[in-house]
């Protein structure tokens, strides 16, 4: 294979090599060897604090636009800090029983996964999809005999995203997988790979080295992994991943320059979500709209937070002691 980057590769030493291919963390600008570009990563969920509604409310409104520009928000956050590469919520569809998404309908969650792409990216920062299932989902997928229920479980957002410059995180292989996960990271593989560059979960338990070469002789990156385990992987399958690492830096830069200016504010998205995530499934005696002068009781922990944000703001809600 021809390496992109063949003469940086070339000047590194071999820890430095497996470092690059092993973490993300070898990115930033204390530990990154001279002539390659630094980044920072950072999770976009984390960036709101309690500014923003959850990623799961969010969906609720079946805006994608808003979607967007929520995270666009977040993304211009992150950057302002330096992070450069953003990890940002799962786009899986829940057509599995107990799945861990925000939604059942393949061509909603697309939406969402293309909206959120095109704001991230206008923030300046490199979004970076997950596509992990945990431990529960994976045994599910173990008992489902249809590749149909795994194509729109992982694949179907995918179809929705632009293929220039992507980055995701890919489950790693698995010790025993069902033909049907191995299929669908493959694929997800390739897909990502048209354009973009692969990230693998950190591999766990007794077979972890080995698992971590596996996803590196398959084309991955790895996001976390362990470098002095990669001894085994050869230096041909190293010094490829660590040209593909390269490779994600340059993306990462090139979506910084052409960030766009921001619209609205931060807070005006925020108030405009809020309202459009509330979901009333009942009034019963039509209780909304309150009257004027009415009294309300917010019970239990969300109650709290409630009065909390009520305070903050300068209302009064009687009978509220912070702490």
């Amino acid at each position: 294979m021809m390496l992109k980057h063949g003469e940086i590769i070339a000047a590194l030493t071999a820890g430095q090599k497996q470092e690059l291919a092993a973490s993300l963390r070898a990115f930033s600008p204390d530990r990154v060897p001279e002539g390659i570009r630094p980044f920072r990563c950072a999770d976009i969920s984390q960036a709101g604090g309690e500014t923003f509604p959850s990623f799961r409310a969010l969906a609720n409104s079946w805006n994608a636009a808003l979607v967007g520009e929520v995270c666009g928000a977040l993304a211009r956050q992150c950057a302002g800090g330096e992070a450069a590469l953003l990890f940002v919520p799962p786009v899986t569809v829940g057509t599995i029983p107990g799945g861990d998404a925000v939604s059942e309908d393949p061509c909603l969650i697309g939406a969402y996964a293309a909206e959120i792409s095109s704001a991230v990216r206008g923030a300046g920062a490199l979004p970076c999809f997950r596509f992990l299932p945990d431990e529960k989902n994976a045994a599910l997928l173990d008992g489902v005999p249809e590749p149909r229920a795994v194509y729109d479980y992982f694949l179907a957002a995918l179809a929705y995203l632009p293929r220039e410059g992507l980055a995701a995180v890919l489950p790693a292989p698995g010790e025993k997988e069902n033909p049907n996960m191995a299929e669908a990271r493959r694929a997800l593989l390739g897909a990502v790979r048209e354009g973009g560059v692969a990230l693998c979960e950190n591999a766990a338990g007794r077979e972890a080295a080995a698992r971590e070469a596996a996803a590196l002789a398959e084309g991955c990156v790895l996001a976390d992994g362990d470098a002095a385990g990669l001894e085994a992987s050869g230096k041909d399958v190293t010094d490829e991943a660590a040209d593909r690492a390269i490779g994600l830096s340059e993306l990462v830069h090139a979506a910084r320059e052409t960030a766009a200016k921001p619209g609205a504010t931060a807070e005006e998205i925020a108030r405009r979500a809020a309202e459009e995530c509330i979901v009333l499934l009942s009034n019963t005696g039509s209780i909304l709209p309150l009257r004027e002068g009415s009294s309300v009781a917010v019970l239990g922990a969300a109650g709290e937070e409630f009065c909390a944000a009520l305070e903050g703001a300068g209302l009064r809600c009687a009978g509220f002691a912070p702490g």
